[in-house]
């Protein structure tokens, strides 16, 4: 018998029950899970809560801790619609846009560090993965501003005459999406050049909300006049699938004048969820399949305009306050101020700290957290391993979880003598007998979580291997799924 095999087949047994208990772990105690609402988030009606940034503390059940002052409005002036909401946990900066201006603020401090007026004003803006460049669209004007996220000074502008409206950040950081009220299509710019590449669509009428999955592959769209969406293909350009709600009629809307006006992606990309404005619902389908398939409804407390989620999936957050539990379908919680009123906005996000500081933020858009597929048949020539010749290796995405497999390949005797960074996982298989291992030399890259930073790619010899067929280099950041 080959006795130092029968770990390997141990793990591959005990892989999934592992799996699960690592889901259900607790998050770590010396955490604070935060809730970032910026009103007034809906029109500028401040019977919504107001103007400020308010501050929740999500593992206390949403009760509300305080309020960060924005702006005074003088006496007899109609105060500014928030635009737009962005935060970056590297830089430790949350960025708040209305019609007329965007400020910065310090997350530690909570003054502002500064604020800006811009040519043609601002709508919903987006922020870099590395928290350096914002990308600002004018008020339904013809361009988009391209910024110093660290100063606010303008660095060039974008102008595809779409009347400029909402903005995704691609996660990888090379794209930035842009999508006009007055357009079918949405243009797609590099973000080396700052200048449009592509355009996907066009689709059945102006793009209202849309996202996009993790790695970028495609697009979900709201579209004037449809109680539904449409989906896009990013690397073609072409539209794939239209899909209307069943069930449910179009009906009058308070506002926006878009039957579906808020569309987002469950951070693990199974679920993708829609805005019905007339019916007050939000309907939820499968996004295992293409097209989605329509799953089930949630009846909200008003009408949605908008749809976000917890950076763990757990809570999503239409724009009615309403904090719903993703895997039971349910209302857990309501927004409320220091005043008891209740409390809407299309302009939040989840903000996490650990000893004082911040270590993630999420974003105002629901955007798919699944970076790559997992390649099962790039396999790799063999590679040399201590007490295994036979192992072959697949390059897997970084979302899945360093910690969870370094232990196990600490203390196997399966070890890659070729150096690999710790952010490259590998798919080891050794006969007819599979299981998933992280990489462990070097030593100093084995350990850490998906978010620390990883500088290398992937070693030569696995470059070689790969040849073209390598995904795309890694971000400078892995990221979490």
């Amino acid at each position: 018998m080959n006795l130092h095999k029968r770990p390997i087949g141990v793990f591959f047994l005990l892989a999934p029950a592992f799996l699960l208990q690592l889901r259900a772990t607790p998050k770590p105690q010396n955490e604070q899970h935060r809730l970032y609402v910026a009103v007034p988030g809906i029109r500028n009606d401040l019977q919504y809560g107001g103007i400020g940034i308010l501050v929740y503390d999500i593992d206390a059940g949403y009760k509300f801790i305080r309020r960060i002052p924005t702006w005074n409005v003088p006496p007899g002036e109609a105060a500014e619609n928030v635009k737009g909401v962005a935060a970056s946990a590297k830089t430790g900066k949350l960025y708040v846009g209305t019609i007329k201006r965007v400020a910065c603020f310090d997350l530690l401090t909570e003054k502002k560090v500064w604020e800006k007026t811009y040519e043609g004003g601002a709508d919903r803006l987006a922020i870099s993965p590395n928290g350096k460049i914002l990308y600002i669209p004018s008020l339904e004007g013809p361009h988009w501003n391209v910024v110093d996220a660290g100063t606010g000074e303008v660095i060039t502008k974008i102008a595809p005459n779409s009347g400029a409206h909402n903005t995704i950040y691609g996660p990888d950081g090379s794209r930035v999406y842009l999508a006009g009220l007055r357009s079918p299509l949405l243009s797609v710019a590099d973000t080396k050049t700052h200048t449009v590449v592509k355009q996907i669509g066009p689709f059945s009428n102006s793009i209202r909300p849309f996202t996009i999955n993790g790695s970028q592959t495609l697009c979900f769209v709201n579209v004037n006049e449809l109680l539904g969406f449409e989906v896009g293909d990013c690397k073609t350009g072409k539209v794939l699938y239209r899909v209307e709600v069943t069930g449910f009629q179009k009906g009058p809307t308070k506002r926006h004048g878009c039957p579906s006006h808020g569309i987002a992606l469950t951070p693990d990309e199974k679920e993708l969820w829609l805005a019905d404005s007339a019916n007050s619902s939000i309907h939820i389908f499968d996004a295992t399949v293409m097209p989605p398939k329509q799953k089930t409804s949630i009846k909200l407390r008003d009408q949605p305009g908008w749809i976000t989620f917890s950076i763990d999936g757990a809570r999503a957050y239409p724009s009615t306050g309403d904090v719903i539990d993703t895997s039971t379908k349910r209302i857990i919680a309501t927004l409320q101020d220091e005043t008891g009123r209740q409390v809407q906005s299309e302009k939040l996000l989840e903000i996490d700290f650990a000893r004082g500081k911040p270590v993630r933020a999420g974003d105002q858009f629901g955007i798919g957290q699944k970076r790559w597929p997992i390649h099962r048949s790039r396999c790799l020539q063999p590679l040399r391993f201590d007490n295994h010749t036979n192992c072959r290796a697949c390059v897997l995405p970084p979302y899945v979880p360093t910690l969870f497999f370094t232990p196990y390949c600490a203390s196997t005797s399966c070890r890659i003598t070729t150096p690999l960074n710790w952010c490259t996982l590998a798919r080891l298989t050794t006969g007819k007998r599979s299981n998933w291992l992280a990489p462990c030399a070097p030593a100093r890259h084995a350990v850490g979580g998906p978010h620390e930073r990883a500088e290398n790619l992937p070693c030569p010899q696995i470059q070689a291997a790969f040849g073209s067929r390598l995904p795309p280099p890694l971000p400078p950041v892995c990221s979490a799924g």
